[in-house]
C-alpha cells in the first residue's frame, strides 16, 4: 500500500490543468487521493488549486513560460488502430513537451460493424467490436485526460443510423455515455484554441484540402478525415500567414476495416501534428520502424 503524502508543486500544476480543462472539485477529490493516497477532501482540494497559476488552454505555468505545444491526434478508428500508434503519440507529446488539453480530430471509432457500407465477411461483429473499442479508448483517456474531439462520420454512423428508421434521438446515448469518455473530453462540430480551427474535415479532400480550408475559413486549420496528405502547407500575404494541417490518421492498414483502401493510389499516412501558435505547426510522421509493424 502507497504512503499517504501531500502533493508537489508539480502535481498541483497537473491537477489545475485538470480542472480548467473541465474536471470538478470533487471529481479531482477523488482523483488525486486515488493517484497519491491522500485523503483531502473537496474543500481543502479547492483552496490549495485554486492558489495554483495555470491556464488549461494556454499550458502557462504562471512564471512567463511560453505557451506549450498543442498535440492533435485523429482517425483512430479504434479498435483497428496500429498497435504502436498510442506510443507514437505518448513519446511525441514528450518530445514536444505538450500541454495537457488534446485535440482529436475525430473517428476515434470505426463502427466498421453497423456501417452503410458491406461489412467483411470476416468480421469480429457489432457487439465485440463494440466492446473491444470501449476496452481499448480507455488507454487513451488514462494517456490524455483532457481532449477536445470533433463531431465526425465514423463516429456519428451510430446516430445515422438511428435517424434512418426514425429512431428519436432521446433513445440514443452521447459519445460520451458510449464509450465511456469523461466530462474532460468535450465534443463539438469544430473547435478554436488560441486562434486554429480544428474539425473533421469532410468536404476538404485532396493534397491541398487543409490549405483550401485554412484559406477559406480565414484562420489556420487542422483537420482529419482524410487518412492520407499528413502534412503542413502555409498560405502568406503581405499582412500575415496561415496554415493548413492535416493530422494523417493512426490506423492498421492491413486491418480489414481498410480493405476498401487497398487499391488506393494514395495510401495512409500515419502521424499526428503538433501546433506551436496560430502560424506555426508541424506534422509528425511515425517512424518506419513503428510503421512497419516491425515490433
Amino acid at each position: 500500500m502507497r504512503e499517504k503524502r501531500r502533493m508537489n508543486p508539480d502535481e498541483k500544476i497537473k491537477y489545475r490543468r485538470l480542472y480548467d480543462g473541465g474536471l470538478r472539485w470533487q471529481q479531482l477529490a477523488d482523483r488525486i487521493n486515488g493517484d497519491i493516497t491522500t485523503s483531502y477532501t473537496k474543500s481543502q482540494v479547492r483552496d490549495m488549486l485554486k492558489r495554483v497559476t495555470v491556464t488549461q488552454d494556454a499550458g502557462n505555468v504562471g512564471n512567463g513560460q511560453e505557451k506549450r505545444p498543442t498535440l492533435v491526434f485523429g482517425d483512430v478508428h479504434l479498435p483497428f488502430e496500429h498497435k504502436h500508434y498510442l506510443q507514437f503519440l505518448k513519446d511525441t507529446d514528450r518530445k514536444y513537451n505538450c500541454r495537457e488539453l488534446k485535440v482529436c480530430t475525430g473517428d476515434i471509432a470505426d463502427n466498421h460493424s453497423i456501417s452503410r457500407h458491406l461489412s467483411a465477411h470476416d468480421n469480429m461483429g457489432a457487439k465485440a467490436e463494440y466492446d473491444l473499442t470501449r476496452e481499448k479508448i480507455k488507454d487513451y483517456i488514462e494517456a490524455f485526460p483532457c481532449v477536445k474531439i470533433c463531431k465526425s462520420n465514423h463516429d456519428d454512423i451510430p446516430y445515422r443510423q438511428a435517424q434512418t428508421i426514425g429512431l428519436y434521438q432521446g433513445f440514443i446515448k452521447t459519445l460520451n455515455e458510449a464509450w465511456g469518455l469523461p466530462d474532460t473530453w468535450k465534443l463539438s462540430t469544430e473547435h478554436i484554441v488560441d486562434g486554429v480551427l480544428y474539425k473533421h474535415g469532410v468536404n476538404c479532400g485532396g493534397i491541398n484540402g487543409a490549405r483550401a480550408t485554412a484559406i477559406k475559413e480565414g484562420t489556420s486549420t487542422v483537420i482529419g478525415h482524410i487518412h492520407s496528405h499528413g502534412g503542413v502547407h502555409y498560405a502568406a500575404n503581405t499582412h500575415s500567414m496561415l496554415f493548413g494541417a492535416n493530422a494523417g490518421c493512426g490506423i492498421d492498414v492491413d486491418a480489414y476495416a481498410f480493405e476498401y483502401g487497398k487499391g488506393f493510389k494514395d495510401k495512409p499516412t500515419l502521424g499526428c501534428v503538433v501546433v506551436f501558435n496560430s502560424h506555426n505547426a508541424i506534422f509528425v510522421p511515425m517512424d518506419i520502424d513503428f510503421y512497419n509493424n516491425t515490433y
